[in-house]
């Protein structure tokens, strides 16, 4: 009896050490993980932002290691068009050994405000799940994967967009800028409902594609940024994509994208569409097409070197804010500006 309660008191001793080990082992890499966000910090103080954060705890013991962020907000005040971005809570969630990627996970709603112009302007957005992942590439660089589901932006006085889920993966090189050149990766976005003209079809059921930047995005004030990248014509070549949007349908979609002055996309690219011809009477009945131009593409399709495909391959062309498809105007591309007016 006796040496059967040594045991038990040796085994609880163990026990105790282990996890007094354990626990100081945690508290030193989450001094590590806080002193990662505190030079995170400086950086963006460095850069002349204002970072503002009410309180830093901790949580996730003992099977990871997290850093909770509480009323985040970072600023640009001295930018071409002063914004804030504020959160109420930030989690970032390493491994309990310091290794592999860490996590990201904003949670509550997001708030950008702009002035512009003197006029304060409100955007709103959140999502019923984040999942952004940032990890070290052994070849150099860093890779990003993002997970969104249930995502809803809603500028001020604005119809809003509602995303049913986003996935995105990216590979950053080393290089100058805040999306160097050569960053590549991949895009999927699934039951996106857009403000618009419900008869051309305001949801896009799905798109995915491949993205590769082909001239560096520089960091800083985000105007000034995109203005010089569009002045150094700031090109992504897409390849891979395909869209399913109200009466479109195509795949195979290549090309190359960028922005126009008025921060709009402008973009030279081919794509193979699939019954087209019930398209073609859908922007006919949304008078985007007149009846000669319509009589044309359909006389077209129905050649006897025609009759028996079913896919037809088009240019598509995004142009002065209208969007084309074999010279033909379907629609409207909005400015990366939310608060633009929109069809």
């Amino acid at each position: 009896m006796r040496r059967f309660l040594i045991s038990g008191i040796a085994v609880a001793a163990l026990a105790i050490l282990a996890t007094g080990g354990l626990w100081m082992y945690w508290l030193i890499s989450a001094q590590e993980l806080a002193a990662a966000v505190d030079e995170w910090v400086g950086g963006m103080l460095a850069s002349g932002y204002d970072v503002n954060i009410d309180r830093k705890r901790f949580a996730g013991f003992p099977a990871s290691v997290d850093i909770v962020l509480d009323g985040v907000e970072l600023a640009g005040a001295d930018h071409y068009m002063p914004w804030t971005w504020s959160v109420s809570r930030v989690r970032v969630t390493r491994g309990l050994f310091g290794q592999g990627p860490a996590f990201v996970r904003p949670s509550g709603v997001q708030t950008i405000e702009v002035i512009d112009d003197e006029i304060r302007k409100r955007i709103r957005f959140g999502a019923a799940r984040w999942a952004i992942e940032i990890a070290q590439v052994a070849t150099g660089g860093a890779s990003l994967n993002i997970e969104w589901d249930g995502f809803v932006l809603a500028p001020e006085d604005q119809a809003p967009v509602s995303i049913e889920s986003v996935r995105a993966n990216f590979v950053l090189p080393d290089g100058d800028g805040a999306i160097p050149r050569g960053t590549h990766g991949s895009v999927s976005i699934r039951g996106a409902q857009l403000p618009g003209d419900p008869t051309l079809g305001n949801r896009i059921e799905s798109f995915e594609g491949e993205i590769e930047f082909l001239v560096s995005v520089q960091s800083g004030d985000p105007w000034r940024a995109l203005s010089g990248w569009t002045e150094s014509n700031g090109t992504v070549r897409i390849t891979n994509g395909a869209i399913d949007w109200g009466p479109i349908h195509a795949s195979a979609i290549t090309g190359r994208m960028g922005i126009d002055h008025q921060m709009r996309p402008e973009a030279q690219l081919s794509g193979q569409f699939a019954q087209f011809a019930d398209a073609v009477e859908v922007f006919f009945q949304a008078n985007r097409m007149s009846s000669r131009r319509r009589d044309e593409i359909l006389f077209v399709m129905g050649m006897p070197q025609n009759r028996d495909r079913t896919v037809f391959e088009y240019a598509v062309e995004f142009r002065g804010g209208a969007a084309l498809i074999d010279g033909t105007m379907v629609g409207r591309v909005w400015s990366l500006l939310p608060w633009q007016s929109r069809e």
